[in-house]
């Protein structure tokens, strides 16, 4: 924020930006370490962007981690390892992990470091992002990358907005779109590709194709997954996803801008813990 815009704040709103910056400030330190932490806030957030990429580490991981120094980057590295959206407790073992719109490599990140475990399936469309998803989750075990879309059916999809920032890219399957084509694939393909009859679980952001696949036969893998974390886009779709999802047996709160779905029966993951 410019020093003008910090000069027509109102005194209430400069002490909750002043909060929120010192918050921000304060988890880089916490979740990153506090070198690496130190070093990642002064080249995002401070320090004048010089160059195309940033280069970034975990003290718990000693890897280095590219991003790309435009903003639709940050805010996806922050969303997801800064601000830890998808901080659920869990209380069974995950073993199997769908992450669908994996973009630059931090979610799958902050799955593999959270479940050293699990299988994980990294998979993103858009080319650029995926380059620097392939380069980014480099040293991580456990963590396997697709290169397409996840769609109704199997098919060829096309990017319908180049133009766009990199954490908003769309993908359709109409015909006469030419750019950016990609493979698109169901969830019950990736399935029987890893050889899992089960997923703990589904992480879906990808930017309006949730609506393609929840109009095709989505009980054939809803039925066998047990939590489905979701970022529901505007979309002027006739298929109305949460009242698709609560006709399922799934219990459902909301986390940051997920909607968060837990098998009734399972029960594995009870709430958020990212306080």
């Amino acid at each position: 924020m410019s020093f003008e815009r910090w000069g027509s704040l109102t005194k209430p709103q400069w002490m909750r930006q002043g909060k929120y910056r010192f918050d921000r400030f304060r988890r880089y330190l916490r979740f990153l370490g506090f070198f690496a932490g130190l070093e990642a806030f002064m080249k995002l957030r401070i320090l004048p962007w010089n160059g195309r990429r940033a280069s970034i580490s975990y003290d718990s991981s000693k890897i280095r981690f590219s991003i790309r120094r435009e903003m639709a980057d940050v805010i996806t590295f922050e969303q997801t390892l800064i601000w830890r959206d998808y901080d659920i407790e869990f209380t069974s073992p995950i073993m199997t992990i769908l992450d669908c719109g994996a973009n630059i490599g931090c979610s799958p990140i902050y799955f593999a470091e959270r479940f050293p475990n699990a299988e994980i399936l990294a998979v993103e469309p858009e080319k650029a992002n995926f380059e620097l998803l392939s380069n980014n989750t480099t040293g991580w075990g456990g963590v396997k990358l697709l290169n397409a879309a996840v769609w109704r059916d199997s098919t060829t999809v096309s990017l319908v907005n180049p133009g766009a920032t990199s954490n908003s890219f769309r993908f359709s399957d109409s015909a006469g779109l030419q750019s950016g084509q990609v493979d698109g694939f169901d969830i019950p393909y990736l399935m029987a590709r890893q050889g899992w009859d089960h997923i703990d679980i589904v992480k879906l952001d990808i930017e309006g194709a949730e609506y393609a696949l929840f109009s095709g036969d989505y009980k054939r893998w809803l039925d066998r997954i047990s939590v489905l974390i979701v970022e529901i886009h505007e979309s002027d779709s006739s298929t109305d996803i949460r009242a698709v999802l609560e006709m399922e047996p799934f219990a459902h709160f909301v986390q940051g801008e997920n909607d968060i779905y837990v098998r009734a029966d399972d029960r594995r993951a009870v709430g958020c813990e990212n306080g």
